[in-house]
């Protein structure tokens, strides 16, 4: 592919992976120095590559200033990948209604990316093969009509037999030389401790049916999913916990094992230390 700069290429790789990613998120991942990525997003934004959703009355939380913008593949961006490089159309992700990125959702989808960030980070350091990684915004089906055959989706939907439904933030995989990690991930923002406990019982009910493992049985995945739960704010962190502890609910000793906790910002920076189970003991994702 032709663009007018190495840079330029990186960026709309990135995006066609992600999907939705902010200035830092491509720093993050290798696409350029902050400066020059910040001016070949604005050339590439001029040029119709590239398309974005500015937040202007939305601020990061302790006086930390506006937010930063979200950077997606126009129709246009998606037509030069799609003919100049060796991407499948099923591998370049892009909004098909930029009406769905909505401001009351910024930190929850600017959170899920960091943390595919920082999974496929870990990943490659570990040397283990990712296999998969979906999320709630990357839909499947047709908008056409809410009666259509195959309506609009999340990738991530887990049907139950009763036609009722979950769709995890994220479904996601590796392969260790001994078995596939597999992890369902919630992602909290706020301070709703009932919202998040009453999700969490939905996933593990489909967890225990096995309904997780059996819709991604194409990789060759037999192994339940860990449950992985970021939240705010340690705060937060504690009060699911203390739920969690005291409902009858989650009293099986598997539950003990499947549930793992930590704060979103501290997973961003670091997948694998960190995490606790329902009682607050310490675990490292690669000693599982």
């Amino acid at each position: 592919m032709r663009l007018l700069t190495e840079v330029d290429e990186n960026i709309l790789r990135h995006l066609a992976h992600y999907k939705y990613m902010t200035l830092a998120h491509l720093v993050s991942v290798g696409a350029g120095g902050k400066s020059y990525t910040s001016t070949r997003i604005k050339k590439l934004r001029v040029a119709g590559f590239i398309g974005v959703s500015q937040y202007g009355g939305v601020y990061k939380s302790g006086g930390g200033g506006r937010v930063e913008n979200i950077n997606y593949l126009t129709p246009r961006g998606v037509k030069l990948l799609a003919e100049n490089t060796e991407l499948e159309p099923e591998q370049i992700h892009h909004p098909k209604n930029i009406d769905g990125i909505f401001r009351n959702d910024y930190f929850h989808r600017i959170s899920t990316v960091s943390i595919h960030i920082a999974f496929e980070l870990w990943a490659k350091r570990l040397a283990y093969p990712v296999l998969f990684f979906e999320t709630y915004f990357h839909k499947v089906g047709s908008a056409k009509t809410a009666k259509d055959d195959n309506p609009l989706r999340s990738i991530t939907r887990i049907t139950f037999e009763d036609g009722s439904f979950i769709e995890p933030d994220a479904v996601f995989a590796a392969e260790r030389s001994d078995k596939k990690l597999l992890f369902c991930l919630e992602v909290h923002n706020g301070a709703d401790v009932s919202r998040i406990v009453e999700q969490l019982k939905r996933i593990s009910l489909a967890v225990s049916k096995g309904l997780i493992t059996d819709h991604y049985k194409q990789y060759g995945i037999v192994n339940s999913p860990r449950i992985l739960c970021a939240v705010e704010t340690e705060n937060m962190l504690r009060l699911v916990q203390k739920r969690i502890c005291t409902d009858a609910f989650f009293k099986p000793d598997w539950m003990k094992q499947v549930f793992l906790f930590h704060v979103a910002e501290q997973v961003w920076k670091d997948f694998d230390a960190g995490w606790q189970n329902m009682e607050g003991s310490l675990f490292k994702l690669s000693g599982l």
